[in-house]
């Protein structure tokens, strides 16, 4: 609140951030929960629904489509592999960014999910992997 003692007004003021959750609420973890319960706790073939016909996956220095990409996704979960540490960044109707942790050869790895959503599916993907240092 801003208080004008002056005049004896009290002025409610709502920040741009407050303004923008306020208004993302219903939106906001939509697809990342969804994203993230399908690949801990199955079935793989709600992703299917979740991954547009034209679906690209680009990986450091190679490419994949849907059918690919989807087959290595459900080789992994059905394996045992899930998220550990999800952490969403951001979600609207355009994109879903989140990160979570994979160790690969005892060393610690971020890796950062860029999808970009078309009508309503991820339709292009792009990860990149950081190193932790402890």
């Amino acid at each position: 609140m801003i208080c004008l003692t002056s005049l004896n007004l009290t002025i409610p003021y709502i920040s741009a951030w407050n303004y923008f959750a306020s208004n993302q609420e219903a939106y906001l973890l939509e697809k990342f929960n969804f994203v993230v319960d399908v690949v801990n706790n199955g079935p793989m073939e709600k992703m299917e629904s979740f991954v547009h016909e034209e679906f690209l996956f680009f990986k450091e220095y190679g490419m994949q489509d849907r059918d690919e990409w989807l087959s290595e996704i459900r080789e992994l979960v059905e394996s045992g592999w899930q998220f550990t540490e999800p952490n969403l960044l951001a979600e609207n109707e355009d994109v879903l960014v989140f990160n979570h942790i994979v160790v690969d050869d005892g060393q610690k790895f971020r890796v950062t999910a860029v999808n970009f959503l078309k009508d309503g599916q991820t339709w292009r993907l792009s990860t990149h992997r950081t190193l932790i240092k402890d």
